[in-house]
């Protein structure tokens, strides 16, 4: 009697595992919704909490408007004041 039972669970467990094949062969043909927009994101990407030049420490000192307005035209500099003659 013990074959006979041993039988029939081996053909229910059949069944089920062959009932989960089948239902994901029915899923390969369908269209996937989804789309990956991670490379769409402009700009660096450093890890949370950090900055855009997150592995080197930023300068910290700014940069006075003249040096700046400076460097964008053609690396100018002031002109340096004349001592005056005693």
């Amino acid at each position: 009697m013990s074959n006979l039972k041993d039988k029939t669970l081996r053909l229910y467990i059949r069944f089920l595992i062959e009932s989960v094949i089948d239902e994901d062969d029915e899923t390969k043909g369908e269209e996937k919704d989804e789309a990956s927009v991670a490379g769409a994101i402009g700009g660096v990407t450093t890890p949370l909490g950090t900055g855009p030049n997150y592995p080197n420490p930023g300068s910290g000192k700014r940069v006075p408007p003249y040096v700046a307005a400076g460097k964008a035209f053609g690396n100018a500099k002031l002109a340096k004041k004349k001592k005056k003659k005693k």
